[in-house]
């Protein structure tokens, strides 16, 4: 188990140092990292292990959800607001698209 928590601190570590820039896919690899790892502690734990002596640790690295969690809603609002723009630039085009048949007729009388 102290493997996997090592593990878990250093993924944590190096995504903290790079939260700001750090792009969607990048934090989905994490998160999905991030549960296989958790997942496999959790086994250990059901299997007979114990928690007590890592419990600090996991408890340093859950105080990094909040700041995962931000970033990801950064990211999710800044997907929104390019949809929101694609939306409008659509509006505004459509406005200027013609909807009325390009071909005529003139009918010229003679006298």
């Amino acid at each position: 188990m102290d493997n996997w928590i090592r593990e878990l601190e250093s993924m944590t570590e190096r995504m903290l140092a790079g939260i700001a820039t750090a792009s969607q896919e990048e934090l989905e690899l994490f998160i999905d990292q991030r549960d296989a790892i958790v997942e496999q502690i959790r086994q250990s734990i059901l299997s007979g292990g114990t928690v007590e002596p890592y419990r600090e640790r996991i408890a340093a690295v859950l105080k990094a959800d909040p700041l995962v969690q931000k970033r990801v809603e950064d990211i999710q609002r800044e997907n929104q607001q390019g949809i929101a723009k694609m939306n409008q630039a659509k509006k505004q085009k459509s406005l200027y698209d013609a909807d009325y048949a390009i071909d005529g007729f003139l009918f010229d009388k003679r006298k």
